[in-house]
């Protein structure tokens, strides 16, 4: 059950934030786009736009949150190490693979959905590296650390909330640094700009969590008989 919760959480969590990245940097959103493009298509009313998109942008989302879910379950019984640094791969490969398939993917999806069949025409793959790609990404750490939250990834680090929390600040900065999340939110509340400095707080952020959580496994094996 607490799985499942997690899977949610982390689907709808990861939609919002996607959508809000869109939002912030002037849209069009996901969302928007998608649920015009139906609507106009199948000719319902504009009015249930805003429904179809979400509910279409849900449904995609909750699909790829499975997707984390079953790579996180799997690295469950992993060493720790090699659990967070495949967790970290898998969640930027499925990140990038999905930006690319996203364009074809969604004019299937707009066609389909719009009771026009299978499209004479797809839109072409997404080889940029833009704003869709980090978003893409960010998704997907999202989701790695939301749901392997409930795993701790790796034995032992239950009973250690200090790893725990470095592991999570860890994926937090690189999420920082990857992805403009962070120039978003300072442009957001008015401090835009400190944006050129933030490598000079993201970089040693970083590096203390990487320095606590190595700590504080090496303590926790050092406990283990």
């Amino acid at each position: 059950m607490r799985r499942i919760v997690l899977w949610l959480v982390g689907g709808i969590a990861g939609s919002v934030v996607f959508w809000l990245v869109q939002v912030m940097t002037g849209g069009p959103t996901i969302t928007e786009f998608i649920g015009q493009q139906i609507a106009a298509a199948g000719g319902y009313p504009l009015a249930w736009a805003p429904i179809i998109g979400w509910a279409v942008h849900l449904g995609v989302s909750l699909a790829y949150a499975a997707l984390m879910g079953i790579v996180t379950a799997l690295l469950r019984e992993m060493p720790w190490a090699m659990s967070v640094g495949i967790g970290l791969s898998v969640a930027v490969f499925l990140g990038w693979s999905t930006a690319l398939v996203a364009p074809p993917a969604i004019s299937v999806t707009i066609s389909v959905l719009g009771r026009q069949g299978w499209p004479s025409e797809l839109f072409p793959l997404n080889t940029e590296l833009g704003l869709p790609l980090w978003n893409h990404i960010g998704f997907f750490l999202v989701n790695w650390i939301v749901q392997g939250w409930e795993l701790r990834i790796g034995h032992g680090t239950r009973r250690d909330w200090w790893l725990t929390i470095g592991i999570i600040g860890v994926a937090f900065t690189c999420l920082a640094c990857l992805t403009p999340i962070a120039v978003l939110g300072l442009g957001a509340i008015g401090l835009g700009a400190w944006t050129g400095r933030l490598d000079a707080v993201l970089v040693p952020l970083l590096l203390g969590f990487i320095v606590l959580a190595a700590y504080r496994y090496w303590r926790m094996r050092r406990r283990t008989p």
